[in-house]
């Protein structure tokens, strides 16, 4: 009999592992996304336990490096508690305080909140076999100085598009002349009965400009005189939107 591959042995023994076990997160964030007005000194963050076992909590701020730790990371801001209990059906407020200065003050700058969610081991279950999972919740921080001009909204309503082609596909090109970060979930344009659309999402930060693939990847549709595009406003809400091509 020939040997079963281990890489088989391997996916057969994490079902067995797995059986009557599904992993799910505890800890819920209030919120897809934290604002960090440049006016305060802090900002408060609402999570509650939404599990029937407690969770080992850890916080901390990234730069933008998703393997940075609360040790390693180089971003200005503190998270306290950096680590605490959180029993079932409780709640607890973090506080992201602004450590340092020297950020930009003429447009937004981009952190990224990480909070990790360890559940305790449920006693009742003891003996049996299931994996122990971790969940880490990472949503995007971002720094908003005072005084900058137009608002979030308005950036994102102002987006300015381009069709072209980079490297044989199809691609849009948006143009942020704002001072702020506009997230868009989706993006399609419409030409000869065909849509063309990208499914990923996107960043498009402050006074720069980003190239969004299209698919199906073949030669720029002609005809195509708007674009249709969602973006995502403060408070995570899916707003929909048209806009004009230029040239």
């Amino acid at each position: 009999m020939s040997a079963v591959p281990k890489f088989r042995c391997c996916v057969l023994l994490a079902l067995l592992l797995m059986q009557g076990t599904v992993a799910q997160a505890n800890v819920v964030i209030a919120g897809t996304r934290q604002v960090f007005p440049g006016s305060e000194r802090e900002l408060t963050v609402q999570l509650s336990n939404r599990g029937s076992t407690p969770s080992l909590v850890q916080a901390w701020v990234d730069d933008g490096d998703e393997k940075a730790t609360p040790s390693s990371s180089k971003a200005p801001f503190l998270v306290t508690p950096v680590m605490s209990r959180l029993d079932p059906m409780k709640g607890q407020a973090l506080r992201v305080l602004l450590t340092s200065g020297g950020l930009p003050q003429d447009r937004e700058s981009l952190f990224w909140l990480n909070v990790l969610d360890v559940p305790s081991t449920d006693r009742a279950r003891a003996g049996e076999n299931h994996l122990q999972v971790a969940f880490r919740s990472r949503l995007k921080l971002l720094y908003r100085p005072q005084g900058l001009k137009g608002s979030a909204a308005s950036a994102a309503e102002g987006l300015q598009w381009k069709l072209g082609e980079r490297g044989g596909k199809q691609v849009l090109q948006a143009s942020n002349a704002s001072a702020f970060y506009v997230s868009v979930s989706s993006v399609s344009v419409t030409a000869g009965g065909r849509s063309f659309a990208s499914d990923d999402s996107a960043t498009i930060g402050p006074q720069s400009e980003l190239e969004i693939p299209l698919k199906p990847s073949a030669s720029p549709p002609s005809g195509v005189s708007g674009v249709d595009y969602v973006w995502v406003s403060d408070f995570g809400a899916a707003v929909r939107q048209s806009s004009s091509l230029g040239d």
